[in-house]
């Protein structure tokens, strides 16, 4: 198959126009949060070996189904004081 050169510049230009979604967005910005919380750990020793770290993203998973049973109304209370 053969491009002409407005075919390939139509599709470099509609390529050009896919973004991440939004919920995509929000996911890698918690993501990073959580990295930026894992590397400052490691950084003050908190965690020292591979076994610690994955003890720690397990007990960080426990964590956060926890805190996903705790309803908006609590958050908004909590946030307020």
């Amino acid at each position: 198959m053969k491009l002409t050169i407005k075919e390939l510049r139509k599709t470099i230009k509609e390529a050009n126009k896919i973004k991440a979604s939004a919920a995509y967005l929000k996911k890698e910005n918690i993501r990073e949060k959580l990295q930026q919380l894992i590397a400052s750990s490691v950084a003050s020793g908190e965690i020292q070996d591979q076994g610690e770290l994955e003890q720690y993203v397990q007990d960080m998973s426990m964590s956060v189904n926890t805190l996903k049973m705790i309803p908006y109304d609590v958050w908004l209370k909590i946030s307020k004081s």
